[in-house]
């Protein structure tokens, strides 16, 4: 699966507006905020559609199918079972509760999936394992 083109259109859309204030700053007369905003628009772009892409393809195909089915976009489809940790009933809850909202909301998910992917995984414990087992009853003779 890849990146849909609702998803695509929600990059480009993000990306106008970054445009936009490059615009603005240029027009202000400061060449080197322009650049400054047109690089991080660049990268952030970038990192919106791999974000996209890995969401997709981190979930389950048929549960996209049946979110798509439903009239989202693939891209709002994995960001929903991103979000709710793969839950199909509580995906399109999500979308249907963000509905005003949902570019958002698609965004904000999709950046947590995109850092939680990239943050190193804490390594267990050093030491031995916590003890557990409760002691014996104790038994009191007649």
């Amino acid at each position: 699966m890849s990146i849909s083109s609702a998803g695509a259109a929600w990059v480009t859309q993000s990306c106008a507006t970054v445009s936009a204030a490059a615009a603005a700053a240029q027009s202000a007369g400061s060449a080197e905020l322009t650049a400054r905003v047109v690089a991080a628009a660049e990268g952030e772009a970038k990192k919106a559609v791999a974000a996209a892409a890995a969401a997709v393809a981190a979930c389950d195909a048929r549960d996209v199918a049946m979110l798509v089915s439903m009239g989202f976009d693939e891209t709002q489809a994995a960001a929903a079972l991103t979000a709710t940790r793969g839950s199909l009933e509580g995906a399109a809850d999500w979308l249907m509760s963000h509905a005003e909202t949902l570019n958002v909301a698609v965004a904000s998910a999709l950046l947590d999936f995109a850092s939680s992917q990239s943050e190193p995984k804490s390594p267990p414990p050093a030491g031995p394992a916590p003890h557990t087992a409760s002691p014996p009853a104790p038994t009191f003779a007649p």
